[in-house]
Order: structure tokens, then C-alpha cells, then sequence
């Protein structure tokens, strides 16, 4: 799933950039984008009846991509929370994953606790919902600052 997160924020990404340059010409592609391509890059027949797809098109729907692949992957993180009564967030944040007995390496690694503030969310609110509120916390804490930093950047950008 990381991969696919990655690759499809990239192209995502990329996509962006060859629109930002081939609408408005700015950016680090500049002119090297013909302006055509952000409304038809090329036409297909679908069905019989011509479909035209551009760089918005293709934009559009990677980003749709991204924004599955995001979901799919909260979903399949509660998932095997709630299947395994494990905390793989919690394992992200402290690097403290927890592992089954009878897991072959297991041997191998040192018994460590987990963290306090775990095991009081776990045993208060059960697994799942802890690992909602804290997935919850990460967005809001981390992402939400961030938009709210590049629409303040914005407005300083040049647009046309």
C-alpha cells in the first residue's frame, strides 16, 4: 500500500505541475507544456463516440487514486486493529510494534511496555476507537496546519 501511496501522490503530483505550466505557462515546466494538452491530450473512441482526455482529466483522477488509496489504507489499519486487537498507529509513533507470541522471531527481540498513554487509551475506549481518535489527533494536529500554511501562502502567488 505505501507504494502505491507514494506513486499515485506523484503522479498526482506531477500531473499538477504539467497543469499548473500548460494553463497559466508558469512554473518549473514553464512553456515546455503546449496549453492545448490541459483541456486534450488525446482522443479516444469509447463506445463508438469520441472521449477527449486532458492533463485536468488525468489530474482528476489520480488524485481520486490517491484519495482511495489514502482511505483503503485507514480502513485496512482499523481493520487489522479491531482483528488482531493490536495498535499498529501506536507501533508507527514509538517504533514499538506488538508481536504474537508464536511468532518465529519473537525470540529474537526484547520484551519492551508499551507506552502509558496506549494502554490507558486502549483500555478505556478498546483498540479501534483509540486508534480513530489518534489517527484523528495525527490530521489534526499535522495536516490541518499545514493547509491552512499554503493557503496562507497562496495569496501571495501570481495568478492569471
Amino acid at each position: 500500500m505505501m507504494i502505491w501511496l507514494i506513486l499515485s501522490m506523484l503522479i498526482t503530483g506531477v500531473l499538477g505541475l504539467m497543469l499548473y505550466s500548460a494553463g497559466q505557462e508558469l512554473g518549473p515546466l514553464g512553456s515546455l507544456i503546449p496549453p492545448e494538452w490541459e483541456g486534450e491530450i488525446f482522443t479516444m473512441l469509447f463506445g463508438g463516440s469520441p472521449v477527449t482526455i486532458g492533463l485536468k482529466d488525468l489530474h482528476h483522477w489520480s488524485g481520486n487514486i490517491a484519495a482511495s488509496c489514502v482511505t483503503l489504507h485507514l480502513v485496512g489499519n482499523l481493520w487489522t486493529t479491531a482483528l488482531n486487537q493490536s495498535n499498529p498507529v501506536i507501533g508507527m509513533i514509538t517504533g514499538i510494534k506488538d508481536a504474537d507470541k508464536d511468532d518465529p522471531e519473537h525470540q529474537y527481540y526484547q520484551e519492551v511496555a508499551p507506552p502509558r498513554f496506549a494502554r490507558a487509551l486502549n483500555l478505556s475506549v478498546g483498540p479501534v476507537v483509540g486508534e480513530t481518535i489518534l489517527i484523528i489527533v495525527i490530521l489534526t494536529c499535522l495536516i490541518w496546519p499545514l493547509v491552512e500554511l499554503l493557503i496562507w501562502i497562496n495569496q501571495f502567488l501570481p495568478a492569471f
